[in-house]
């Protein structure tokens, strides 16, 4: 299974906004590592200053499980401030 979130904007909107793309889950042991994702996701944009623009695109991807339980795992997160933003 795969699974992806992003977002642009201001730190808490943009949490908002994964937390609602997130809502769902995978098989183990994905689930495990898409969490422990989002939550670094989370403790960088609650790191923001409140008026900063931030862009946030995190994703993964699970192979096939194995005989022993395991899985290759696939992740990516990118974590973007982007200065310079006008409102």
């Amino acid at each position: 299974m795969s699974w992806s979130v992003s977002g642009i904007g201001k730190p808490q909107a943009v949490k908002a906004a994964i937390e609602k793309q997130a809502n769902y889950s995978c098989a183990e042991p994905e689930e495990t590592v898409r969490k422990a994702a989002l939550a670094v996701v989370y403790a960088v944009l609650d790191a923001q200053p409140v008026a900063s623009a931030v862009q946030v695109s995190a994703s993964g991807h699970q192979s096939s499980v194995d005989a022993d339980g395991k899985a290759q795992n696939q992740l990516s997160i990118d974590v973007k401030c982007i200065y310079g933003f006008a409102e």
